[in-house]
């Protein structure tokens, strides 16, 4: 089974997100672990879409898919898509900066993709027919 939620690009949408993959969440029998771990995935690239995809990602809605599912190793798993109108961009082979040597070298942002990519257990990208699709995957013991 999967939910489904269309959202504009913009700020005020990323709470209404949040709250939907909460409540799908549970909908599915998420455990409450793994429903935080993807919507920390989820706040970062909504913030992604909506301060770096432009006008591209502003014309046209982002679409949410939720689906929990049994994987292979007996293991259960949700997965989360994120697909959007923005111009092309895969987190899954970006490379992120550094961490600072300490609080002094540290400057604000650009942490965000090692962020999802540390809450999620895989993560999987296309780009098609001018839309940006991001899977994310988080799995857990029955």
């Amino acid at each position: 089974m999967a939910l489904n939620l269309s959202i504009k690009a913009d700020v005020q949408d990323i709470a209404r997100a949040s709250q939907w993959l909460a409540h799908a969440g549970a909908q599915l029998g998420m455990p409450e672990a793994q429903v935080r771990r993807l919507d920390q995935c989820l706040d970062e690239l909504l913030a992604n879409v909506v301060h770096h995809g432009g006008a591209l990602a502003a014309a046209s809605d982002v679409h949410l898919t939720l689906a929990v599912s049994d994987a292979a190793d007996l293991t259960r798993e949700a997965t989360l898509t994120v697909d959007d109108g923005g111009p092309p961009f895969d987190p899954t082979t970006h490379q992120t900066k550094a961490l600072p040597e300490d609080l002094m070298d540290a400057e604000p942002g650009g942490l965000g993709i090692m962020m999802v990519r540390e809450f999620s257990d895989r993560l999987a990208y296309h780009y098609e027919n001018g839309r940006n699709r991001l899977d994310v995957t988080v799995s857990w013991a029955p």
